[in-house]
């Protein structure tokens, strides 16, 4: 992680279900559905990843993954990856994937993001031509932030050869003169 990198600090920011593994005094008021002041072991609550972590590496909860990041969604995913709509699951889904497979130390995890990103990269690559059209509106509004990336940079290099491939250009708009 960069401390910089403002991905990176929106990941840590999502919000992840932690299980409490003991009787948690004064942190109450992280269940929203209790009255008391106090979390008894067992309660299930959400907190974000940085808080997550780091009382996790203090035995103090176990990290759930997300429900998009259980076997089940893994099969569907992976059936049809471009088909499977990632920004409702969530906007930094890769980011968020890899963070948490490298907390479980889970390989799988890992692989199964790559596979989907791969899959999708094609598509990705196919409609990047065009992607500002309105035809492809409901597919761009399916992509991940990585993804979104993705298009738009191949979008924007994609112009930038034409207009180098055409003479035109860059800063003035206008033709350039060949001696």
């Amino acid at each position: 992680m960069s401390y910089f990198d403002i991905d990176d600090i929106l990941v840590e920011g999502e919000a992840v279900n932690a299980t409490f593994q003991i009787d948690a005094t004064e942190l109450g008021y992280l269940d929203p559905n209790s009255s008391s002041d106090n979390v008894k072991a067992e309660t299930s609550v959400q907190i974000p990843l940085w808080l997550a972590d780091t009382l996790s590496k203090r035995g103090m909860v176990s990290i759930e993954a997300p429900d998009f990041l259980t076997k089940k969604f893994e099969q569907n995913f992976l059936a049809d990856p471009v088909a499977m709509n990632l920004r409702n699951c969530c906007p930094l889904f890769y980011e968020l994937g890899q963070r948490i497979a490298e907390l479980y130390g889970d390989a799988g995890m890992t692989s199964m993001l790559l596979k989907g990103l791969a899959a999708r990269y094609k598509e990705i690559i196919v409609r990047s031509t065009v992607w500002r059209s309105n035809t492809h509106a409901p597919f761009v509004s399916k992509l991940a932030a990585l993804e979104y990336q993705l298009v738009n940079a191949k979008y924007d290099s994609e112009r930038e050869i034409y207009k180098w491939t055409t003479g035109e250009s860059i800063r003035k708009g206008r033709k350039r003169k060949l001696k």
